[in-house]
């Protein structure tokens, strides 16, 4: 059965100069469940870096956050990922980008729902 590499009910946070990395193989994850490859309530990174790469969703957005996406001082990197989610590569609820924050989507197609 399928499931998200990384899967939260509540807040992940990444902060000072932590950095969490998705590393996928390139082939087709087994997303079938509803769950793309990072998928949480809150996604907080507070100056902290978030990056994956290489994944590949086909029923699913990459990164899916059920709440708040927060970018304080911090960066999430989704660099040649494919999706096949109706949001397209990043789902969100909402987006709040502060100090300096960055969000940098790399990609053939690129959809971002918010």
């Amino acid at each position: 059965e399928g499931g998200a590499a990384v899967s939260a009910n509540d807040t992940i946070v990444v902060s000072g100069n932590s950095t969490m990395t998705i590393e996928g193989s390139g082939q087709p994850v087994d997303d079938g469940n509803g769950k793309g490859v990072l998928e949480t309530g809150d996604l907080r990174i507070e100056g902290g870096l978030v990056l994956v790469r290489n994944c590949t969703c086909p029923h699913n957005e990459v990164v899916s956050v059920q709440g708040q996406l927060v970018l304080a001082g911090g960066e999430l990197t989704v660099d040649n990922c494919t999706a096949g989610g109706e949001a397209g590569m990043i789902f969100t609820a909402f987006v709040s980008v502060s100090h300096g924050g960055r969000l940098i989507v790399t990609a053939p197609v690129l959809r971002i729902g918010v």
